[in-house]
């Protein structure tokens, strides 16, 4: 008994700077306001001009049989589901679409975690003489005035586009700060086009998982060492004891 309740207070005092509280973000999913091309996203600032569409693509323009184009085209839902924020990148038009949302809450020194899916959706082009919008590219990922990038993410092709989630540490140099998802890499990320469409969705900012310590793993051999020791020492109380000379 006394062994459990001292096991009990070395973990205590191994976790108890522990905290599994999750930073709550303000419309993580897109779900709130309405789909369409540079529209308001409650919650989220946005740099340039973002969108918000929902599976299949949005119709911009045209009429529904012979539209002007349409962005991302064919694309399926993302494991979040619902709508999803689609940002471009295009350094010869000046145009590098960003969402930013302040989050405040975090504890010093703690690492968090950001993730959220990500697919190239592309944007098909029905007006005469204009590419596919279909080049490769990545998102840009900054949080405590750090920047990380995912890999490339290539343009798979109309209805074929498939998501993948993404997931970036951070360590908290300050109680709040700004989360930004930039679109970015062109046009040296190759592809038949200089421009790309990348969509995301399901945006989260938790605690990220703590691993075991090896002083735990440490403990734990050792405490399983005592119990094999404790169960060898009681069987050979319970067995019979050879008789002495004297005894006979």
């Amino acid at each position: 008994m006394k062994l459990r309740f001292c096991i009990t207070g070395i973990l205590l005092v191994c976790f108890s700077g522990t905290s599994l509280a999750i930073t709550v973000l303000e419309n993580a999913g897109f779900e709130d306001g309405s789909t369409g091309r540079s529209v308001s996203i409650p919650g989220w600032i946005s740099i340039d001009t973002p969108d918000v569409i929902e599976a299949g693509g949005l119709n911009d323009g045209g009429t529904p049989i012979q539209p002007d184009f349409i962005l991302g085209s064919g694309i399926g839902s993302s494991p979040d589901g619902g709508n999803m924020a689609l940002l471009r990148n295009a350094p010869f038009m000046g145009a590098v679409e960003e969402i930013q949302q302040e989050i405040s809450g975090f504890t010093l020194g703690t690492n968090y975690r950001v993730s959220f899916y990500l697919a190239n959706a592309g944007q098909e082009e029905f007006r005469e003489g204009l590419p596919n919008q279909d080049g490769n590219g990545r998102i840009e990922v900054s949080l405590f005035s750090s920047v990380k990038q995912t890999d490339t993410v290539v343009f798979e092709g109309f209805g074929s586009q498939s998501w993948g989630l993404q997931s970036f540490d951070f360590v908290a140099t300050a109680e709040s700060s700004t989360l930004g998802l930039k679109a970015a890499g062109f046009p040296e990320m190759g592809g038949s086009s200089e421009t790309a469409r990348l969509a995301i969705d399901g945006v989260s900012v938790e605690v990220s998982p703590v691993p075991l310590p090896a002083s735990f793993v440490l403990l734990s051999s050792a405490f399983a060492t005592l119990r094999f020791l404790k169960r060898r020492t009681s069987r050979r109380g319970l067995e019979p004891q050879p008789q002495s000379m004297c005894d006979v």
